[in-house]
């Protein structure tokens, strides 16, 4: 009986530690999106103020201002498109890299399902 009941303790300090870890690479995961959304979002205000001034400074045709806001705007989405895919990588990683910490000799299942949900980009 005390066989039993140490390999019960094992595996709910297991259960406990692997939702820890994956606990952190969330908090990581998402400290990590919203600070890459910060610096995007960032960059597309200063640029959008510069074009601003410079409009203007040199008012020329109000097309010409349009294009150029419109082909900010839509580099600023393409970054942001991809921030989601970008960091579930880093999460998936940040799992394994915790497990492998944890388990040196144990393969790793998290990182490779055998299916995986897409994300749509």
């Amino acid at each position: 009986m005390a066989v039993n009941q140490s390999s019960k303790s094992s595996g709910i300090e297991d259960i406990l530690m692997d939702t820890v870890e994956t606990q952190l690479a969330t908090f990581n995961a998402g400290i990590e999106f919203w600070s890459q959304w910060v610096v995007q979002t960032t960059q597309l205000s200063k640029t959008l103020e510069e074009k601003l001034d410079t409009f203007k400074k040199n008012p020329g045709k109000p097309a010409d201002i349009l294009v150029e806001i419109t082909e900010t705007s839509r580099e600023y989405l393409r970054k942001v498109n991809g921030l989601p895919k970008d960091v579930a990588r880093k999460f998936i990683n940040e799992v394994d890299r915790l497990q492998k910490k944890r388990h040196p000799m144990k393969k790793k299942t998290t990182s490779n399902p055998t299916r995986r949900a897409r994300v749509k980009t």
